[in-house]
């Protein structure tokens, strides 16, 4: 009987990414390509070790040496050292291998376009194809030296794939982390900590806490609204600053800052119902607002969030919010109203962050996200006056805020992999 084992990846290496060169090779783990297939990147360069097979699977088998037989790639975060544990974050099912070659030195280019032209001939008699484009047209095949890119794009063909609906942390003995991957082996050392994290997987995908999670293809995703818009063009698609700037400009248009703060406000709070002059990047003591409003009666805070963190946290349990609420406070008759705005995937993170840092906060800050904005727009773009400088680009702003309004991660990636295809 084969000996079994269990890949482990580092999923998406955080500001990585946002480097408009990093698409991030293993973003393909989360779509589908053109043809319905699922296919599997095994970071860093996409090579396997030989003795390694998928389950079931005739390929690449070996006739010397011992052989380990895997069925699941599992996509953690980063390792807490401290703790010594990773959180599951998604389990794929491997159906294929669909390579075997070795990862090739930095230095070696004969190796690297060895390399290059037998995952090209894999990826062209699989026809592999995201938007219409191969891998190896998608990605920069040259770094800044002119050298020939190692990573190899694709590793296995997939089955299935789940995600954790809630955290899921294996402990794990620390000498088997390897870089962004590590594979983990039913003998020797490391036989204990594959019988459990083989029984953590299986389950939870029995009891339904990784539940499957259905990719979509690029073109589903732009069938779907996943549109490019002017912003995308300038590389803005996704800055704080621009939307910031976004929600000041069209607020101060006709009645739309009184019908934003009537919408969102709570139940219990009174709006005053004279003129506000609006202003952006208002500075207080420790801070300066994203956009705020203010008449002889009442004061008004809207601060901006394309992440997740809060700043100036502080040692006295207080951050940002609580300086720009007690300066909304002062010398007023009517309490303040104060909006967080932010991109849907980040409300229960900045829920949980106000309550931990801010905690008092939480029961005057209301959170408004970028699909309610959306949402808020396009019912009210008639109150836009025509004498607005910028109402050409109203379409393309509602586009801007709709496509920050994804729940989950997984549409980020898939979007930012689609702009790369265009």
């Amino acid at each position: 009987m084969a000996h079994k084992a269990i890949l482990l990846n580092k999923a998406f290496s955080g500001d990585w990414l946002k480097d408009e060169d990093h698409i991030g090779h293993e973003i393909i783990d989360l779509i589908l390509a053109d043809d319905g297939n699922h296919y599997v990147y095994f970071a860093p360069w996409g090579s396997i070790p030989n003795n390694v097979v998928v389950e079931g699977d005739g390929h690449f088998r070996t006739q010397r040496g011992k052989e380990y037989e895997t069925k699941y790639l599992v996509l953690t975060s980063s390792y807490h050292k401290e703790e010594k544990y990773v959180d599951i974050l998604y389990v794929i099912e491997l159906e294929q291998k669909l390579q075997n070659l070795s990862a090739a030195k930095a230095s070696n280019l004969k190796k690297i376009e060895e390399n290059f032209a037998q995952i090209k001939s894999v990826i062209d008699r699989l026809h592999i194809e995201y938007n219409h484009k191969r891998l190896y047209d998608i990605y920069p095949l040259l770094d800044e030296n002119g050298k020939r890119d190692r990573g190899l794009y694709v590793s296995f063909k997939a089955k299935k794939i789940f995600r954790a609906i809630e955290t899921i942390s294996f402990e794990l003995n620390q000498s088997i982390i390897r870089g962004n991957h590590f594979v983990i082996t039913d003998d020797g050392k490391y036989e204990k900590d594959y019988a459990g994290l083989i029984k953590l997987v299986e389950d939870h995908i029995d009891d339904g806490k990784l539940e499957e999670f259905i990719p979509n293809s690029l073109i589903e995703l732009k069938k779907a609204g996943f549109t490019s818009t002017f912003f995308d063009l300038i590389d803005y698609g996704d800055v704080e600053q621009a939307f910031t700037n976004i929600l000041h400009s069209i607020l101060k248009q006709g009645n739309l800052f009184y019908m934003f703060c009537e919408k969102f406000k709570k139940d219990t709070q009174t709006l005053s119902p004279f003129e506000f002059k609006i202003k952006r990047e208002q500075k207080v003591v420790d801070g300066r607002m994203d956009v705020c409003a203010f008449n002889d009666e009442q004061k008004v805070v809207i601060e901006n969030k394309i992440n997740s963190n809060l700043n100036g946290v502080r040692a006295d349990s207080s951050t940002q919010l609580s300086t720009y609420y007690h300066w909304a406070q002062e010398n007023t008759s009517i309490e303040p109203l104060c909006f967080l705005t932010h991109p849907d995937i980040y409300e229960d993170k900045l829920k949980k962050d106000i309550v931990e840092h801010d905690q008092q906060m939480a029961d005057f800050y209301t959170l408004v996200s970028y699909g309610q904005i959306a949402d808020f727009l396009e019912e009210n773009k008639g109150e836009i006056p025509n004498t607005y400088e910028f109402e050409r680009y109203i379409d393309d702003v509602i586009k801007a805020f709709r496509n920050l309004s994804y729940k989950t991660k997984e549409p980020y990636y898939a979007q930012k992999f689609l702009k790369a295809t265009l």
